[in-house]
């Protein structure tokens, strides 16, 4: 395991020379503490069940998978075996003690959304909707969108493996060679887009290609005449009830 950048106190003394609380105060609004939520006596002694903090974001090239923590500013490279023992939580491992000192693994009884929520005094209604792979995944629901010749170009190996045209988007896996789920369903949207008689490109920084009431009333009627995207169906039931 390496350590790339990491929000730990003792990280950020070895990289910045200045004051420690200096650091805090200057960048109040953007830093987020540690929960530290398990010692490392705890560890040793296995008196806590851990999990993943859901702000782990995962990239990987089959070989090395880069974990970054949006919340806590943590960024690691993890190789085959030691990835293997941060998805299965394994407390024996000897990453233990550096996964847990910067907030990749957390006590399972914390809920990191809440403690922001505590942390800046936010206090409002709000509704968690969980996304069935990514984003993206309920891009792939507009049927309009679907290339209607794609035989000859590079969505050919996309249209051979899944058709979201047909089937449910929101089951699409991703061939055995690729680990990442979201980055195929990312892919395959770029790819179904350029060859589509829309003809533009995607990309998490440029969306204006699907920001347009057309897409989503393609969206809206593929789950209203189907059942796929239940995800997505689930969003669309909210924004019916806050609108009417």
């Amino acid at each position: 395991m390496n350590t790339i950048i990491s929000a730990n106190d003792f990280v950020l003394k070895l990289i910045v020379n200045t004051d420690l609380e200096k650091i805090k105060e200057l960048n109040r609004e953007n830093f987020q503490d540690f929960i530290n939520s398990v010692t490392k006596e705890e560890l040793k002694k296995g008196q806590h069940d851990l999990k993943s903090s859901q702000y782990n974001f995962h990239v990987s090239n089959g070989e090395e998978h880069l974990i970054y923590n949006t919340l806590y500013n943590s960024f690691i490279r993890l190789e085959g075996d030691e990835y293997n023992d941060f998805v299965l939580c394994n407390t024996e491992s000897s990453l233990s003690e550096n996964l847990t000192e910067n907030g990749l693994w957390i006590s399972s009884d914390i809920d990191e959304f809440e403690k922001i929520f505590a942390d800046y005094k936010i206090n409002c209604q709000y509704k968690l909707f969980v996304m069935d792979r990514c984003f993206e995944t309920w891009l792939l629901g507009n049927r309009a969108a679907y290339p209607k010749d794609c035989e000859s170009d590079n969505f050919y190996q996309y249209a051979q493996f899944y058709n979201v045209s047909t089937s449910d988007p929101e089951k699409m896996n991703a061939p055995e060679s690729i680990t990442n789920i979201s980055m195929y369903h990312l892919k395959y949207l770029q790819e179904m887009l350029h060859s589509s008689s829309l003809h533009v490109n995607y990309s998490k920084k440029s969306p204006l290609a699907v920001s347009t009431e057309e897409y989503y009333k393609e969206l809206k009627i593929r789950v209203e005449i189907t059942e796929d995207l239940h995800s997505l169906a689930s969003f669309f039931d909210f924004l019916s009830s806050i609108f009417l």
